[in-house]
């Protein structure tokens, strides 16, 4: 009797983890259908007092053991947080240069969710606007003022876009507002240096920027992007390096090893032990990270350099944000890195760009300057970084 009890168990067991997973997925379905395939078949041979063939006995119970493992990992402990509201469908589109854009333009809602949580409920509204070149985008608006003397454009990520935040709780908005000066908001959520520095290219490098300030918060994490460690980020640009310069040639995805990932995809059984997958995936990025060559870590601040001289080339100013290792979205990044990263910073060329350096102006161990379980900074670290930039902006 004692399979009886096993299985009875099991399924039960399968049933109350299944009622907690969020999404029930087609993979999902497939387990619970093998898991009752699998003790179909055992309970079928002790009935029937035949032996299965050891290969076979060996892979069932693999497969119920791998899923006793699965099941409490995705109700319990896979913690990933998923977006709803109508910024969710179409936010962003393809691009040839940049990898992809914003595409949207008016007022839409983000919400993010983790196993019903809601960690934030906010508004992001986006403009229309053009580049040099007259190709028109769409951007978050910044703030705007007839008074302003100087336009203050800011680049980055989602730390500059500001993910989590309302339009008026932004870095740009802030400052903008603070120092009542018009901002351009050119954050992208998942850019890397290599994005930032094309969008650059794109759009300011060619103009007068007598009346610009430009603020780039950068995140080490930029470099990881910009070297292919992400298979999300492989569509943006693809720089050689030549005679110490930069020369764009392609797509990043041409050049950088997207194989890897395939493995951890196979292994997992094409991603249905989801535990399995995440564990490789940790495993190879971590192993990708310490071996990830200098000349990775030379070309991503010959990106700052040579944004830094253009800025300054054509009369402007650029600040750079250091958002600190000690930040959840550098968790990434080896203490091997952190050094070659921070010795670059030391040696930018002073008077070209001005480096502040985030841990010295707001607490990062401060939960409140963080939204709770996503790690993106608050309203009130914008303001308060806002009020520390015054100086610089002035």
């Amino acid at each position: 009797m004692l399979p009886y009890y096993c299985i009875s168990g099991h399924f039960i067991y399968l049933a109350v983890a299944a009622r907690k997973i969020v999404s029930m997925d087609k993979r999902l379905f497939l387990l619970i259908a093998v898991n009752l395939l699998s003790w179909f078949v055992l309970l079928y041979s002790i009935q029937k007092k035949r032996q299965l063939p050891n290969f076979l006995l060996t892979i069932i119970v693999c497969f119920i053991f791998l899923s006793l493992i699965e099941f409490p990992y995705r109700a319990f402990f896979s913690d990933k947080p998923y977006r709803t509201g109508s910024c969710k469908t179409d936010f962003f589109k393809p691009d040839s240069s940049l990898g992809y854009v914003i595409g949207k333009n008016g007022t839409c809602e983000a919400c993010q969710v983790i196993n019903k949580d809601t960690l934030f409920k906010v508004n992001y509204t986006m403009e229309a606007a053009r580049d040099p070149t007259g190709r028109q985008f769409s951007r978050r608006i910044g703030f705007t003022t007839a008074a302003a003397s100087k336009e203050i454009v800011f680049l980055g990520c989602s730390f500059t876009f500001g993910g989590g935040v309302n339009d008026n709780e932004t870095l740009p908005w802030q400052v903008g507002q603070l120092a009542n000066q018009n901002t351009i908001n050119g954050g992208i959520s998942g850019y890397g240096i290599h994005q930032v520095y094309q969008l650059f290219k794109e759009q300011y490098a060619n103009s007068s920027n007598n009346q610009r300030i430009f603020v780039y918060s950068f995140i080490y994490d930029h470099i990881l992007r910009a070297s292919g460690i992400y298979k999300w980020s492989l569509g943006g640009p693809y720089f050689k390096t030549v005679n110490d310069s930069l020369i764009h040639t392609g797509q990043l995805s041409g050049y950088a090893d997207s194989t890897r990932p395939r493995y951890a995809h196979y292994l997992s059984l094409l991603g249905t032990f989801t535990f399995l997958k995440d564990m490789l995936d940790r495993v190879q990025l971590n192993y990708d990270v310490r071996h990830l060559p200098q000349e990775h870590y030379d070309k991503c601040f010959l990106m700052i350099r040579e944004m830094a001289a253009a800025i300054r080339r054509t009369g402007g100013k650029l600040i750079l944000i250091d958002w600190d290792h000690t930040n959840w979205a550098n968790k990434q990044v080896s203490t091997l890195s952190i050094d070659r990263i921070e010795k670059a910073l030391n040696t930018l060329p002073e008077g070209s760009v001005q480096v502040i350096r985030v841990s010295s102006v707001i607490d990062l161990n401060n939960k409140s300057y963080f939204i709770r379980r996503d790690g993106h900074p608050s309203a009130a670290a914008n303001k308060k970084l806002a009020q520390f930039m015054l100086q610089y902006i002035k």
